[in-house]
């Protein structure tokens, strides 16, 4: 008995351990998506290669041929393995001026959260970047940090922590907006490539303690029924 109690103790440390590491939620890699002909490219809809969550584009350009997904992929900020194939392909620059994507997830649950995916601008000039949350399905986003060069030429990781605001909230929405893009609009060469997109975040402790604690109780009735 002694040693089924120290289990179920074990059971419960466990659970406040493994709580400390980041967990991915949800991962794009957009591999085999599509589409691989140009389009307008707002409102499309990509679910989570992995894990739950979903990814929108959003752009406030009404006509041309703006995004595709393209074969240079990544990588960069992968998981295990994940090929490098495809990756999304925001071009004609100047059109996606407060335009970008947006991701949902659920928090319930989880605390710490954390966006990051791999990106860089093939244009001749600079363009930014701008993270922002909300939670709730309604009102406005909130910026986190202030707008960042993009980096040029190749691939590269970005990232950001996201404000406790979010922590065990069932609706969550996440934004990445590009500004300051210039050039030619009607340069299909000019684009932003992104690829790789992770939303991570800590499981609160007692939902690992709870599973750790619910093994060692099967433990103990199991042990006991085989005494009987």
């Amino acid at each position: 008995m002694k040693k089924l109690l120290l289990l179920s103790l074990l059971g419960l440390w466990l659970g406040s351990s493994f709580a400390n590491g980041q967990t991915v939620l949800a991962f794009w890699d957009f591999n085999g998506e599509s589409p691989t002909s140009a389009v307008l490219g707002d409102g499309l809809e990509y679910d989570a290669s992995q894990g739950s969550g979903l990814l929108e584009t959003f752009s406030s350009a009404t006509t041309g041929t703006n995004f595709r997904i393209d074969s240079d992929g990544t990588s960069l900020n992968s998981l295990d393995g994940v090929g490098s194939d495809d990756a999304m392909r925001f071009q004609r620059g100047p059109r996606w001026n407060n335009g970008g994507f947006e991701i949902s997830v659920d928090m319930t649950n989880f605390n710490s959260a954390e966006l990051s995916y791999a990106t860089y601008n093939t244009g001749n000039t600079t363009g930014d970047y701008q993270f922002s949350y909300r939670v709730g399905t309604e009102g406005s986003f909130t910026n986190i940090g202030s707008p960042t060069t993009i980096p040029l030429s190749n691939y590269a990781l970005v990232s950001t922590s996201i404000p406790s605001a979010v922590d065990n909230q069932e609706d969550v929405f996440f934004r990445v907006t590009f500004s300051n893009l210039d050039g030619s609009s009607g340069n299909a060469g000019h684009r932003v490539m992104v690829d790789n997109v992770q939303v991570t975040a800590i499981p609160e402790p007692s939902t690992y303690a709870a599973i750790f604690g619910l093994f060692a109780l099967g433990m103990i009735v199991w042990h006991r029924r085989k005494r009987s």
